[in-house]
């Protein structure tokens, strides 16, 4: 089951984006032609060898808190200590760093409502006091 996600952080949205679950989608990345959202990855690094167009490159920490946003062209590298996530999108806006990302749950390709919006920072510091 593919899971889409939708990131925003003040105006800026990275439209459908799915979870990377497994070691094949992190290796591809935005590489797959058949891809047509944005990825959400686990990791510190990504590079565009292989890529035909540049991409947006937003690196956060565990709290959500974007650490660095970049538009990325074709065969570079990028890297963010201290990243715990990676979003990679064809979108060409990019949040401002210091930005809190707010994730929310995509079905059928519409943003779900209520209660399932959070903020991935409030998520993360919740998890710690239990």
């Amino acid at each position: 089951m593919t899971v889409r996600v939708e990131i925003r952080a003040g105006e800026w949205s990275s439209g459908p984006v799915e979870v990377a679950r497994s070691r094949r989608d992190r290796r591809h990345g935005l590489r797959d032609a058949r891809r047509s959202s944005g990825l959400a990855l686990t990791a510190r690094s990504v590079h565009t060898f292989g890529m035909h167009r540049p991409i947006s490159v937003i690196a956060c920490d565990r709290n959500g808190r974007v650490l660095r946003a970049e538009r990325l062209r074709p065969r570079r590298v990028f890297f963010a200590p201290g990243a715990a996530l990676i979003i990679e999108t064809f979108e060409p806006g990019l949040p401002k760093v210091g930005a809190t990302v707010e994730v929310s749950l995509r079905k059928n390709g519409q943003r779900a409502t209520g209660n399932r919006q959070q903020s991935t920072g409030n998520r993360q510091q919740s998890t710690g006091n239990r």
